[in-house]
C-alpha cells in the first residue's frame, strides 16, 4: 500500500502551500508568502522558531489577489485611526505575544489588556464600561480556567449591547450555533483574515 506524502502547509495560516512560498533556513517551516510577510512584519522572525525571516520572494501580480482583496474589502479605514479598547483572554503565551507585537505593528492606537482567564476578562470589561474608553474587542481562546471562552461570549453579549466577541482556538467547537462570535478564528490565528476583520469591524462592517 502506497501511503501518499501529506501536502504541505502554512504554519501560520494551515492552509496547503502551492506554488512560490517561504521556507525557514534553520528549521525548515513553511509560509504562504502573505503569513511570512506579515510574521516578519510583526515579529521579524519565523513562527516557529524565531530565526530571523530572509528577503522575500516578490510574489507576481496575478498571485496577489488574496490579501489585497482582504484589504480592500476593508474599505478606505486608515489603521493609525483605529483605536479599540482590546481585552486578550488567553493562556497559550505563544499567540498573546503574537497579538501584542500584530497591535503594535498594525493598529499602534489601540489599547491591549491581557488576561488568563474569563473571570478576568469578564471584570477588566466590567470596570471599563462607565469610562471614557470602554472595552469594545474582546479575543478569547475556548478553554481556559474559571471560565471558558464560549461562557465568557454568552455573559458578555448578553450584558454589554454593542461589544464585539472573537474566538481563537483550536478545538472543533469553534464558533459553535447559540453562542454569538462575530467571528473565529482557527490557531494558529491568520494574521491577514484578522487584520481584515478588524479594519471592517472599525469601519462598521461585518
Amino acid at each position: 500500500m502506497i501511503i501518499p506524502s501529506p501536502k504541505p502547509s502554512c504554519i501560520v495560516c494551515k492552509g496547503t502551500i502551492s506554488g512560490i512560498n517561504y521556507e525557514c533556513h534553520h528549521c525548515g517551516a513553511r509560509f504562504h508568502l502573505k503569513c511570512a510577510a506579515a510574521v516578519k512584519e510583526i515579529q521579524g522572525g519565523c513562527f516557529a522558531c524565531g530565526e530571523p525571516i530572509n528577503e522575500l520572494p516578490v510574489l507576481p501580480q496575478d498571485a496577489r489577489g488574496e490579501s489585497e482583496a482582504a484589504q480592500a474589502d476593508a474599505g478606505s479605514v486608515d489603521p493609525a485611526a483605529v483605536a479599540f479598547n482590546v481585552v486578550c483572554a488567553d493562556n497559550d503565551m505563544k499567540n498573546v505575544s503574537m497579538l501584542k507585537h500584530f497591535f503594535k505593528a498594525r493598529f499602534p492606537s489601540t489599547t491591549l489588556q491581557t488576561v488568563y482567564n474569563g473571570i478576568e476578562a469578564l471584570e477588566l470589561v466590567k470596570r471599563s464600561i462607565n469610562t471614557a474608553d470602554p472595552v469594545n474587542l474582546v479575543l478569547t481562546t475556548g478553554a481556559m480556567p474559571l471560565m471558558d471562552g464560549w461562557k465568557l461570549c454568552r455573559v458578555l453579549k448578553q450584558r454589554y449591547s454593542g461589544i464585539i466577541v472573537a474566538l481563537m482556538d483550536t478545538s472543533a467547537k469553534l464558533n459553535p450555533p447559540g453562542v454569538g462570535f462575530d467571528a473565529a478564528f482557527a490557531k494558529p490565528v491568520d494574521l491577514a483574515a484578522l487584520y481584515s476583520f478588524l479594519l471592517r469591524s472599525w469601519g462598521g462592517g461585518t
